[in-house]
């Protein structure tokens, strides 16, 4: 199947795995058994009694607690930039935690320039600030921590820099996006949590510590996830944008958070993860590509201390990531996978999706009968409630995958 070049061979001292022979059959939690062994026969039942079971087990073993009742407020921070060759609008928001007024991030909205009323949307972080996405606007350069990057102008002690402006713009197409009908709503994820394993102390869960008797156990995405549920509050009181109809949106570690995000707060209306891999759609028990011995070693930060418990031992984990994409039913999901990719497991990303999907069979959703079969070739996308595609190329959004995004929100949001 894996026809492809420029293949990731991961971190320094990584070996990954990727040879499907090697691949062993592993038996998967029961997404419709409860631990006594009763069968689950209606989404009604699944709803009111599986999925806490399920979201427990993630909060305890794998993404953390988060303080998602902390109320939040928003003010606009300087005045509305308008591109009117390009027909886009531009608004940035200052995003406050109400009890403290203090400054947690600030975020912006590129809406549709003539288009009365409001309008669904695409929210999601973005890795090297705002001003990243795009050129059409100047945008404050980003002050928060970002990996160093100086090819895309992000110097070496990890600052933004003026050549970053607009770098990002071809994963974050807005001309395209805005010409469909939809608006887009980001901001850096590093100001939530900069993305290090020492970052804690510059992410905003230190204003937590005492904010309940129960001492919050978010990793990094979780802090990402709760930093988009967070925005989600805000949006309201964003005249332009229909917060009934915003679609969770993350490529990568982002597209993890993306899933969390949605899984956590109902009102997300779908779910986009591209290329989300291990702790995202890939099945951990497929031990391919990237596993959790290989985040617990690079990226310790990003979920709970329990997490990195299963190292080598992915099948004693409670749940596996058909488990964390359930917990978005019965609402519409993209998974987006690319053939070079093979450090995010494009076979785990279908796989996660194909097996989740026997809940949105119980809960009456018979559109996405394709997931049910084997993956499909190369740039043939399975359109349904439950979509997927897997694209040439390597790991990174392009042209192609929004393309198939928006069909898909065309379809199931607009």
């Amino acid at each position: 199947m894996y026809k492809s070049r420029n293949i990731f061979a991961g971190p320094e001292g990584s070996s990954p795995n990727y040879d499907e022979e090697k691949v062993v059959s592993q038996i998967l939690p029961d997404l419709l058994s409860m631990p006594d062994g009763r069968h689950i026969s209606s989404f009604e039942e699944w709803f009111a009694r599986k999925r806490p079971e399920i979201m427990k087990d993630y909060e305890q073993c794998i993404f953390g607690t988060s303080p998602l009742q902390a109320k939040v407020h928003c003010q606009k921070a300087g005045s509305e930039q308008v591109n009117t060759i390009k027909g886009i609008r531009a608004q940035r928001y200052d995003l406050y935690l109400s009890d403290r007024n203090i400054r947690l991030t600030q975020f912006v909205v590129f809406s549709p320039l003539n288009v009365k009323g409001p309008v669904p949307a695409f929210l999601g972080p973005n890795v090297l600030g705002n001003q990243s996405l795009t050129r059409l606007f100047p945008l404050p350069l980003s002050g928060a921590w970002t990996f160093p990057r100086p090819s895309l102008g992000i110097d070496d002690t990890g600052h933004a820099t003026a050549d970053s402006a607009g770098v990002h713009s071809a994963r974050w197409p807005l001309e395209m996006i805005i010409q469909r009908g939809y608006a887009v709503v980001s901001f850096h994820n590093a100001d939530f949590f900069p993305d290090k394993r020492d970052g804690r102390t510059e992410s905003v869960q230190p204003l937590f510590d005492a904010y309940s008797d129960i001492p919050f156990t978010w990793g990094a995405i979780a802090t990402w996830a709760w930093g988009m549920s967070k925005v989600l509050d805000c949006l309201k009181e964003v005249y332009s944008i229909d917060e009934k109809r915003v679609i969770a949106t993350g490529h990568s570690r982002l597209g993890k958070a993306s899933l969390w995000a949605a899984a956590s707060d109902a009102r997300f209306a779908g779910v986009i993860a591209n290329e989300s891999g291990e702790g995202g759609c890939a099945i951990s028990r497929r031990k391919f590509g990237e596993r959790i011995s290989d985040i617990a070693t690079h990226f310790p930060h990003w979920f709970t201390d329990e997490y990195q418990s299963f190292s080598d031992a992915e099948e004693t984990m409670p749940v596996d990531a058909h488990c964390l994409i359930s917990l978005l039913a019965p609402r519409p999901v993209y998974v987006a996978s690319a053939e070079d990719d093979l450090w995010s497991d494009p076979m785990g990303e279908f796989t996660g999706l194909k097996e989740a999907a026997v809940v949105w069979k119980l809960a009456g959703k018979t559109d996405s009968e394709p997931v049910y079969r084997k993956m499909p070739r190369i740039s043939t996308p399975l359109s349904g409630t439950l979509s997927y595609h897997i694209r040439s190329g390597g790991h990174d959004i392009t042209p192609y995958d929004w393309e198939q995004f928006l069909t898909f929100a065309d379809k199931f949001i607009k």
